[in-house]
């Protein structure tokens, strides 16, 4: 089973459904985060070489040298943050569920799109993921994580609310 988690209850609570049908089941579970890229407002920062309308008039994209100097160390931090993360429910799901084996995987990407290719990989017979995660605006605009993978997912998707 896989399990993709955010932090959110819903999340927990999907990871906990899981690991008691992987002990009906005698199956094992992976559970997986996905750090996605932060959204950043491409203007003159401190510490960039040129405005955003220079760049984007001279070479039609901006180049990683615009972005603020400390995007970098944020998206370190995050990605530091979502490991200690998946440890802690890896620790709580191994010591509530002693008989599951349990393995963890953290990967950048979009959500939705790294759940259903990693899920397609490792031949996965089923998804399990809560309801709503800490979407925000994303999951107004775009719809939610849990909405796009039951869309294009090729393994059954448990919804957990």
């Amino acid at each position: 089973m896989l399990v993709p988690i955010d932090g959110s209850e819903p999340a927990d609570k999907a990871l906990d459904k899981a690991c008691e049908l992987a002990e009906k089941c005698n199956a094992d579970v992976k559970i997986l985060n996905v750090v996605d890229r932060p959204l950043l407002y491409l203007g003159t920062y401190p510490g960039t070489m040129y405005p955003r309308h220079y760049v984007m008039d001279t070479v039609g994209y901006v180049p990683p040298f615009t972005m603020p100097t400390w995007a970098g160390t944020f998206s370190e931090k995050l990605e530091d943050n979502n490991k200690h993360m998946l440890e802690r429910a890896r620790e709580k799901a191994e010591k509530e569920h002693p008989d599951v084996e349990i393995s963890t995987e953290l990967v950048r990407g979009r959500p939705a799109n790294k759940i259903i290719e990693i899920s397609r990989n490792g031949d996965f017979d089923l998804i399990v993921m809560g309801s709503r995660g800490f979407g925000g605006v994303e999951e107004l605009v775009l719809g939610s994580v849990s909405h796009g993978v039951t869309n294009k997912a090729e393994c059954p998707v448990l919804i957990v609310k």
